[in-house]
């Protein structure tokens, strides 16, 4: 899907917008992407990693296990530090990732948005700021 995308022509892809494993799962994957990306003849692609809402980092099954008539796009907020399989911050953006070709670990998902669109919701962005184990 990136080659017909024309990954060629960029310098890499991003990770982590579209669900809210961990940051490590995220690294892994994108290595992994970035080797067979090299290995379709696309070598030195790198990648970054959104952590805006992955400080309690949960998997569409897990979700689903405790909410089986939630939205996985629009997953409950964390209500307190220690609550797990909840949206708040996760990693604070910075660029020493430890993965070879990960660039940065950046917050450009909008978690404290409802369905990170429309509209600002002050209850949902203020309950993301302040669970964040970070």
């Amino acid at each position: 899907m990136l080659i017909q995308a024309g990954v060629q022509y960029v310098r890499g892809f991003a990770l982590g917008a579209t669900h809210y494993a961990d940051v490590g799962q995220n690294l892994a994957f994108g290595e992994q992407v970035s080797a067979m990306l090299a290995g379709c003849g696309y070598p030195g692609k790198h990648y970054v990693v959104d952590t805006s809402d992955t400080g309690a980092p949960f998997t569409w099954k897990q979700y689903y296990a405790a909410h089986p008539r939630g939205v996985f796009d629009n997953a409950e907020v964390c209500t307190s530090r220690g609550q797990t399989r909840c949206i708040t911050l996760g990693q604070q953006p910075t660029t020493a990732t430890g993965a070879a070709h990960a660039d940065a670990l950046l917050w450009f998902g909008r978690p404290w948005l409802f369905m990170q669109a429309w509209p600002f919701d002050m209850g949902r962005a203020l309950a993301v700021a302040s669970t964040t184990p970070y």
